[in-house]
């Protein structure tokens, strides 16, 4: 079983992440390529094409990087309350369902597919997404801060 999650790929080229790595690393699998192996690393033949398609395609996101507190509260919030609508349309779907074929209707997979903290009071669901977007967001800004430090050279 792969635990690959393409990105982009090609007839030569497969650049994707491993399901089960840190979400900061990306792999590149190229076929017929030149390359040239030492103890200090590895130089592979990138062909520019296959260049130009992958640079364009990474996960990387940096939304939250640039909020506030209080931006990334508004968010949290943002999605509690979307989370919590979805959550009640689903339940009144359901007893509705229940009331037209005479309760024979069963309730089994609901916290299953949608956000079980809908169901704890809003203060305390909003404080569980507020801590996973807070993380996120430091993953992000740490990104930033590594890509800056790496040394980039620009061909005029």
């Amino acid at each position: 079983m792969s635990t690959k999650c393409t990105l982009v790929s090609g007839k030569t080229f497969h650049l994707f992440e491993e399901a089960l790595d840190l979400p900061q690393n990306i792999w590149l699998e190229l076929d017929g390529c030149s390359f040239k192996a030492s103890p200090q690393g590895i130089r592979v033949e990138i062909p520019l094409a296959i260049w130009e398609v992958i640079r364009q395609h990474s996960s990387a996101r940096f939304d939250l990087a640039p909020l506030t507190d209080a931006q990334l509260r508004a968010e949290a919030e943002k999605q509690v309350d979307a989370t919590r609508a979805e959550y009640h349309a689903h339940l009144a779907k359901q007893r509705a369902a229940r009331k037209a074929t005479g309760g024979k209707h069963r309730r089994k997979t609901l916290t299953s597919i949608l956000d079980g903290d809908a169901r704890l009071p809003r203060p305390e669901h909003v404080a569980i997404i507020l801590k996973k977007l807070r993380a996120e967001r430091s993953a992000q800004r740490k990104l930033q801060r590594e890509i800056t430090r790496l040394p980039s050279r620009h061909i005029a």
